[in-house]
């Protein structure tokens, strides 16, 4: 496969995803079932993308920007959390696994926000954010019982093994290593990508913000799994 068709086919394969995202958000703030099909087929094409090639990871960190849209933020943090997952040698089924939660995690914030949030730092936004693990986790145990792995990892991205997270302050040894990924590419995400109240910073100093944020709250090996991600670009 030539350069230049890889990258069509990785810019196809990421703006699917979106699209697919756009309508789960949509159907989720109609109160209707979400397609859940559908987005294990566009992680199965990132996967299939990123297994080629870096072609979706670098225009994430070197693009800048905002993210836009929710649809888009998720579709960022899978890409990066499945190269985390890469790092760690997991095998497929797992990045498999991986990649969902990151799709999915932000999932919650569909059912609290008639409308996408504007991140504005205002307290009852924070409450709001507070609420979205819990939201998204019990969206997802409604799909049946072979999503309640899913929904376990979901429902702990934003616990830290400090014990400083939400909702349960869970400490190290109770939280999904899943789950520490994907809130670890979702910190990078945000950034990265400037929003309405911090401009984006460069992937250098968003690693060193991290490392100086997350080494207490997140382990090592993780964080030398995006370390090497993001030098390796």
């Amino acid at each position: 496969m030539s350069a230049s068709k890889g990258l069509l086919e990785s810019k196809a394969a990421f703006q699917r995803a979106v699209a697919i995202m756009e309508e789960v958000y949509q159907s989720v703030r109609a109160r209707d079932s979400f397609p859940i099909t559908k987005v294990e087929m566009a992680m199965d094409a990132l996967l299939q993308n990123l297994e080629i090639s870096d072609a979706l990871l670098v225009p994430f960190f070197h693009a800048g920007g905002r993210s836009v849209s929710p649809a888009k933020e998720v579709v960022n943090v899978c890409i990066l959390s499945v190269k985390i997952g890469m790092q760690l040698n997991y095998l497929l089924e797992e990045l498999r696994k991986l990649g969902l939660a990151a799709l999915l995690h932000d999932i919650g914030m569909a059912r609290i926000a008639k409308k996408p949030l504007e991140r504005t730092g205002s307290s009852n936004e924070h409450a709001s954010l507070k609420r979205r693990p819990e939201e998204g986790a019990e969206l997802i145990r409604g799909l049946g019982p072979s999503y309640a792995r899913l929904a376990e990892v979901v429902l702990q991205v934003h616990e830290r093994m400090d014990g400083s997270g939400y909702p349960m302050g869970l400490r190290e040894g109770k939280i999904h290593e899943h789950a520490q990924i994907v809130g670890l590419a979702d910190v990078s995400e945000s950034l990265v990508h400037r929003s309405a109240v911090r401009p984006r910073v460069l992937p250098s100093e968003a690693l060193k913000e991290i490392l100086q944020r997350e080494r207490a709250r997140v382990p090592d090996r993780l964080l030398k799994a995006l370390i090497h991600v993001l030098v390796t670009l």
